[in-house]
């Protein structure tokens, strides 16, 4: 009697049984599918994560760049505003040691019934008045405030000016770089392309050149040519090994390859 009750027993706990591990495995291999997806969709977001990481150290990089160049030419406008200063000082001293500076009176007409003199100069047109190296200095330093204040357009006409008024002074490749810069800013690529070409052209000695082919290789990559900014920023570590932008172009180059 007992080992029948037994038989019952099993026959009814069995079907229980199976049933739940039959359900236990039905569910396992959509368990399985919801992982790979949520790795998968994991996967996709950290691809997003670094490609904006990306892009925010090459953002943080070109305003260091910026900082630097910056920074430097403040250097040098500091030292031309001094040198500036000192020669006005020496001027003024100069003046008051000269007391017996006599300026020019201006004649009238010799007869009385002629028209006056100005009446008659309409068809002398007088030179244009060279400007002193204070003057030209202040072109340059407005130019200088405009362009860190993004009012690059303003920026560019300054440069333009100082470099018509001083084309082979100590700041002239400074200004045709920070031309360069002012159409970089404003995304304007290959024009900037060939501003800083101007830089080398026009001051090959000048302290600006592995700045501007650093730039050039930016440009190049931001216009999607990788092969001309590489070319460029190896020309760049061969010609200026030594220099602070051979050594970013270093840094670069390493992210291209």
């Amino acid at each position: 009697m007992r080992r029948s009750r037994s038989v019952w027993v099993w026959v009814l706990v069995f079907p229980v049984l199976s049933g739940c591990y039959g359900a236990k495995m039905i569910r396992q291999p959509i368990a399985i599918d919801n992982t790979e997806q949520r790795v998968a969709s994991l996967t996709e977001q950290q691809a997003k994560l670094t490609e904006e990481i990306r892009e925010l150290r090459g953002i943080l990089a070109r305003q260091e760049e910026m900082i630097r160049a910056l920074r430097a030419d403040s250097q040098t406008r500091l030292l031309e505003l001094t040198r500036s200063i000192d020669a006005v000082g020496i001027r003024i001293d100069d003046t008051f040691e000269r007391p017996d500076v006599h300026y020019p009176v201006q004649q009238g007409p010799e007869d009385p019934y002629a028209p006056p003199s100005s009446f008659g100069a309409a068809d002398t047109l007088a030179p244009e008045e060279e400007l002193s190296p204070i003057e030209r200095k202040a072109i340059y330093d407005n130019a200088y405030l405009d362009l860190n204040r993004g009012n690059y357009r303003l920026a560019l006409l300054g440069f333009r000016e100082y470099l018509q008024k001083s084309p082979d002074s100590d700041l002239s490749d400074n200004a045709q770089y920070w031309i360069g810069e002012c159409s970089y800013a404003q995304q304007e690529y290959r024009t900037a392309i060939e501003e800083f070409r101007e830089v080398e052209r026009r001051f090959p000695r000048g302290d600006k050149v592995p700045a501007a082919l650093l730039k050039i290789a930016y440009s190049y990559l931001q216009l999607g040519d990788r092969e001309a900014a590489r070319d460029t920023l190896r020309d760049l570590m061969n010609r200026y090994p030594t220099t602070e932008e051979a050594e970013q172009a270093r840094q670069k180059i390493r992210t291209l390859d």
